[in-house]
């Protein structure tokens, strides 16, 4: 249920951005893959998506395993204004 704000106008403030790589690191008894998830937080809101790929990359690199997933998570807070 939402109520409407009158004539204010809504805002998105970022507060924290996060790169999320996961990798797989080998399968369990019943064959099935197994992941690990690393979450690097407060990540500048100026990287761009190819400098974050190019982390995920280094940090691929001194892992023992190779990252199957990168993301970027956002976080904001909503305001009126």
């Amino acid at each position: 249920w939402l109520m409407k704000g009158g004539d204010s106008m809504a805002k998105a403030m970022l507060t924290e951005n996060t790169l999320v790589l996961r990798y797989q690191i080998g399968v369990n008894d019943e064959g099935k893959d197994v992941f690990k998830q690393q979450n690097f937080k407060r990540v500048s809101s100026l990287a761009t998506e190819e400098e974050l790929l190019d982390l995920a990359d280094l940090v691929g690199g001194v892992i023992d395993f190779s990252v199957s997933e990168v993301k970027k998570e956002q976080t904001f807070i909503l305001a009126r204004i």
